[in-house]
Order: structure tokens, then sequence, then C-alpha cells
């Protein structure tokens, strides 16, 4: 848990700056699909059973270390893309969708895969939760706003 949190941490502040300096869709969207891709990477290094518990976390660290700023910029982006009357009840409804998807759905279906007592199952539940994140690399990159060197209101 603490290489997690550390990653987490230490993202925002190595990357931050790139933010502003790249741009943030630019830089969400190359966070958001490496991250996925180095996903893609660890599940399948799981499925075949070449990781030792040293090298998932290392690689756990490098994917919470890159998509960490990317969801903090998303919450930027929802704070510079609607009035201040409505950024509430875009956060909630944002927030909302994903707690149902992180906090209720995944948990059910990562529980099935498992209850199988199989990696292959595991490696799979990794390998959707990639396809989640390069996904929404692309939906970054078709669909967000260009907000640097704009005015907040």
């Amino acid at each position: 848990m603490i290489p997690i949190s550390l990653a987490s941490f230490l993202g925002p502040v190595l990357l931050g700056k790139y933010f502003d300096v790249v741009g943030r869709r630019k830089m969400m969207f190359i966070t958001y699909l490496s991250s996925g891709m180095l996903l893609v990477v660890t599940a399948l290094l799981f499925g075949y059973d070449v990781l030792s518990l040293q090298l998932q976390s290392i690689l756990w660290f490098l994917v919470f270390l890159i998509a960490s700023p990317a969801a903090s910029s998303a919450h930027l982006t929802i704070s510079e893309l609607f009035p201040i009357h409505m950024r509430l009840q875009a956060m909630a409804f944002f927030f909302s969708i994903s707690l149902f998807i992180g906090g209720v759905a995944s948990p059910l279906i990562f529980s099935k895969f498992i209850a199988y007592k199989d990696k292959y199952y595991v490696s799979f539940a990794y390998i959707i939760s990639a396809s989640l994140m390069i996904f929404s690399s692309f939906i970054v990159l078709i669909f967000g706003v260009d907000a640097e060197n704009k005015s907040l209101e």
C-alpha cells in the first residue's frame, strides 16, 4: 500500500508541470494511455506467471505514478469547463459515475474472477481495467478541451 500511496503523491508532483507546459488535454491522453498500456504489460506478465512481488510492486507504482496526475487534472478540467453554478453538479455527476464503476461494479466483477482461483481470470480483469483507461485516453483526446492559457470564467 505504501508504494501506491507514494506514487499517487509523487505523480502530480513530478509530472504536474508538464500539464501546463505541454497542455492538459495532451498530457491526460498520454498519461491515461501509457498507464493503461503499462497495466496491460502487468496483466500479461501476471498471466504468464513472470511477476515477482517486487516487480509487480514496481509496475503498480509506475501505473499509479502516471495515472494519478491525469485523474487530478480531470478535476481541474471540470472546474474550468463549467460555470461556477454548474461545477458542483458536474463534479457530483462524474464522481457518482466513477464511484459506481470503481466502488460497486469493479469489486463485484473482480470478486467473481478471483473466485475462479485462476491467475488468467485475474489477468483478464487487469486487461478490462487497462482497456477502460485506454478508452478514456481516446475520449479525452477526442472530446477534451484545450484549457491552457484561457480564462477560467
